[in-house]
């Protein structure tokens, strides 16, 4: 917390925790130009809510030397909502390239991280226990919901979820390669009830894939796949395919 001897500092009656050059009208700053992080309202009203129960742990980064804001974009615009007039901001100094590269990377570096379910559910147990507003977790209450009601379970069945859902997301991939193989063959093949039908594509594991092509007439899929499963039994279009195209 920023304080003086005794003082507790604030901006616009929002608690200050971050260090800061200066405290700054929002409507003062310039967003930077070339920014390419969009912030949808909804995204804009959870922090807003956030910072003005946490205070400001993040100032706003602003360049000295273009002036534009460099980070905290999304920040402003949650002050601005709010109507404060004060946000904590540090100036930093940029190359024109660091400066275009640093706010690209602040806006995609986030996305790689990936959140522990079980630490997640093991939390919201925790606050709640003490009452926490859990909406200040910024988690859609679904998902609060799901954790809550989320029980531990032994580290063999947790192992071998895990891989099974690895396994899914793997198989799930290689479903779609394959799924756009296929339309990108399917185009080549100027055959109008053909460019019509209907492609499923069933992964069996081990990099192994069943193509099916369902006759576009088909009113039950299932009943259609079931004709495929019995010996002797080919889809109207097999033959075309297996003439006109490779897979």
């Amino acid at each position: 917390m920023v304080k003086g001897k005794d003082k507790i500092i604030k901006a616009s009656g929002v608690i200050v925790h971050c260090k800061y050059d200066d405290l700054v009208d929002p409507a003062a700053l310039r967003p930077h130009p070339e920014n390419p992080n969009k912030h949808p309202p909804q995204q804009v009203s959870l922090l807003a809510e956030l910072i003005g129960y946490y205070g400001w742990r993040w100032p706003v980064i602003v360049s000295r030397q273009s002036d534009f804001i460099v980070a905290g974009h999304c920040r402003v615009l949650s002050a601005l909502e709010k109507a404060w007039d004060k946000v904590p901001v540090v100036y930093q100094n940029y190359s024109e390239d660091d400066e275009l590269g640093f706010n690209m990377a602040d806006n995609k570096i986030q996305e790689f991280s990936e959140l522990d379910f079980t630490i997640s559910a093991d939390n919201t147990l925790k606050l709640d226990a003490k009452n926490f507003p859990l909406e200040m977790t910024s988690f859609p209450i679904p998902e609060i919901k799901r954790m809550m009601e989320w029980t531990p379970e032994s580290p063999e069945s947790l192992s071998q979820k895990i891989k099974n859902e690895k396994k899914y997301r793997e198989e799930i991939e290689s479903v779609k390669n394959i799924a756009e193989q296929v339309a990108e063959k399917i185009k080549l093949i100027r055959v109008k009830n053909l460019s019509k039908a209907i492609a499923i594509v069933i992964p069996k594991g081990q990099g192994r894939e069943l193509f099916v092509l369902i006759d576009p007439s088909t009113k039950d899929v299932v009943a259609e796949l079931k004709r495929y499963a019995k010996d002797g039994v080919e889809s109207p279009l097999a033959e075309l395919m297996a003439s006109k195209v490779q897979l």
